[in-house]
């Protein structure tokens, strides 16, 4: 027989009748799930409220058993101290409700279910109440945590929250619930919302074709502008029944059908979903906005409503979530991953035209686009074009930034280790500070001479010379960089390692946020990165013209033990484990102007860049 988890809610906000200021009931919600999470429908379950005064072991003041039905959503909800099947028990004193003194503090309420009348109530659990309960006015800007004193922490709580017992943790939770038809009505959302970009791009609330934040929506082939569950190339609208016969969006003529190309880079109004399905102020985001949007941002991994996902936490602090999604091809039955989402861009993919340019992110905050087949299908996050005229705005305001200045600038400066005396070169890319020479520091730790520990902290001399140190600085292992700290992907990674204090060793995500703050995966980061093309190989990396741009000055230190990597490859360490035995790291190629990431083995002498605590 399959457990139920029960997660029972407690609305913090606008849940009260008020009579002078006193609450005469409080509306109490819950959704019912299985042990498979899938909603309980049209169940019958008791559920006893007992509130006690003096603490959790004090004397039980109120009870009241109230008996209510789960629609098909598993949702129920239902008024204390309305419509009550029991009162007076579980030994309380029977005070009426109403005339609870709450002011004097210090009551807990219990919550306990039944779904079998015969067998005894399952408690789940104590909240205490604090004072301020009965003084709050019914709106929705109030804040969860003014009102109730949690009996564990409750992590950013935020305005129209619900408690939530998690019947999987054990924990009371705060989270968004979407409540449905009848009962309190959530805040209407925005169409979209703006988060201060610099651009003054307004983004969507919600994917296309969904009514939720939290909603996956409707998936599209890219350029397609009907939503299907099928997504094959024989099917696909800009071909001729394969990958290599396009017959629009194709720069390559080999891919074209009879050899067809045309000039189109970007998604025309025509064959844009949104621009289609949304009206004419709408479209689908293009890779430069999606950058904009990864690297001014910050991340948060969050759940709404049961559904994980991603908070972009814009500068002037509006914020949207983006949940979840997979990436479908063929007719198969598909479920949204736990931890990644795939999202489309407008972007053609110009290296391959017969792929487009979408948006990865991964619950550690890495956020990076990548290329793929047109055909296949993924979801839409579209922005919003105010009219000319300034009419139609039904958004969220914020600050738009300044879009009146496309230079861009990286401030330079210098920095002091007081441990050794050595000063590096600073840059400032985006909103991250990163030193722009490899770390010199020396400490104590031994030097290696051998490529095989990945235990003992070691560093090395780059081509096995220490003439290499100044300019290339030392070689490290992994247990050096991270002087005893544990694995980190987190944005920013909080491990100071050996790095001066003030900055720590980056992770996998805030790599993945420089590259993406210099045109992602194909926006040539690499050559952007590297400095000195004397000291590179020939290839595409210094034949960029965006070479050293940045004045990040990547040089090609190579691995000891690779002869041929000095003069060839950079490669750096971050602090985000794959696992036991391999780390994330990054590197430049002198083959190839954009950023590689890669996993590579904890023993592996690399360089280090430190990047400045915000």
């Amino acid at each position: 027989m399959k457990r139920l988890v029960f997660l029972f809610m407690i609305i913090v906000s606008a849940v009260a009748a008020f009579s002078q200021g006193v609450p005469q009931t409080v509306n109490f919600s819950a959704t019912v799930r299985n042990s498979d999470n899938i909603p309980l429908a049209n169940a019958t379950i008791t559920v006893r409220v007992t509130f006690y005064e003096g603490g959790q072991n004090g004397t039980p003041v109120y009870c009241a058993i109230h008996q209510t039905t789960t629609n098909e959503n598993g949702f129920m909800s239902f008024m204390i101290n309305r419509n009550v099947l029991a009162c007076g028990c579980n030994g309380s004193t029977n005070v009426p409700f109403e005339e609870i003194p709450w002011q004097n503090g210090n009551y807990w309420m219990q919550v306990e279910y039944q779904t079998d009348i015969a067998g005894d109530f399952i408690s789940l659990g104590f909240v205490e109440i604090a004072s301020g309960f009965y003084a709050f006015s019914s709106n929705y800007a109030v804040t969860a945590q003014k009102l109730v004193n949690f009996e564990v922490e409750i992590e950013n709580p935020q305005d129209g929250d619900v408690l939530v017992y998690n019947g999987r943790t054990g924990k009371w939770e705060a989270r968004h619930i979407n409540f449905g038809d009848g009962g309190v009505q959530p805040p209407e959302i925005p169409a979209y919302i703006d988060l201060g970009l610099p651009s003054g791009t307004l983004w969507a609330t919600c994917n296309l074709g969904a009514e939720t934040p939290e909603g996956y929506g409707d998936y599209f082939a890219w350029g397609e502008t009907t939503a299907k569950s099928v997504f094959d190339w024989s099917i696909y609208d800009y071909c001729n029944g394969t990958y290599n016969t396009l017959t629009k969006y194709c720069s390559m003529s080999q891919y074209g059908n009879n050899g067809f190309t045309d000039t189109l880079t970007v998604l025309e109004p025509s064959d844009d979903a949104a621009t289609v399905n949304l009206g004419e102020n709408w479209r689908m985001p293009t890779a430069e906005e999606f950058n904009e949007l990864i690297s001014n941002c910050t991340h948060q991994w969050t759940s709404i409503n049961y559904t994980n996902g991603m908070y972009f936490i814009g500068p002037n602090g509006n914020k949207i979530f983006i949940p979840i999604s997979d990436i479908r091809y063929d007719d198969s039955e598909y479920t949204p991953l736990f931890d990644e989402a795939y999202y489309w861009t407008s972007s053609l993919y110009t290296e391959d035209p017969r792929g487009a340019i979408y948006m990865y992110y991964y619950s550690d905050a890495t956020c990076e686009l990548r290329g793929v087949g047109r055909a296949y299908g993924m979801v839409i996050r579209p922005v919003y074009v105010p009219s000319q005229n300034g009419g139609g705005d039904t958004g969220e305001g914020g600050g738009g930034g300044d879009t009146g200045n496309d230079t861009i600038t990286y401030p330079q400066g210098s920095f002091t280790d007081t441990r050794d005396g050595n000063t590096y070169a600073t840059v400032t890319i985006g909103q991250q500070t990163w030193m722009a020479e490899n770390l010199r520091y020396e400490g104590s730790i031994p030097l290696g001479y051998s490529s095989d520990d990945d235990t003992n902290p070691l560093r090395y001399y780059p081509n096995n010379s220490s003439s290499n140190v100044q300019l290339y600085g030392y070689l490290y292992n992994w247990p050096a960089i991270m002087n005893g700290a544990e694995s980190s992907s987190t944005s920013p990674s909080g491990v100071q390692g050996i790095c001066p204090d003030g900055w720590h060793v980056p992770s996998y995500g805030e790599w993945s946020r420089l590259n993406n703050t210099l045109g992602g995966t194909y926006g040539n980061a690499g050559s952007k990165l590297a400095g000195r093309a004397d000291l590179w190989a020939d290839g595409l990396l210094t034949s960029s013209g965006n070479f050293g741009e940045t004045n990040f000055n990547a040089l090609p230190a190579g691995d000891p033990y690779n002869e041929y990597s000095f003069g060839h490859y950079a490669f750096f360490w971050c602090t985000t484990m794959y696992d036991n035995e391999e780390i994330y790291c990054i590197w430049l190629s002198n083959s190839s102007p954009n950023m590689t990431y890669e996993r590579f083995n904890l023993s592996n002498p690399f360089s280090l860049r430190c990047v400045r605590d915000n």
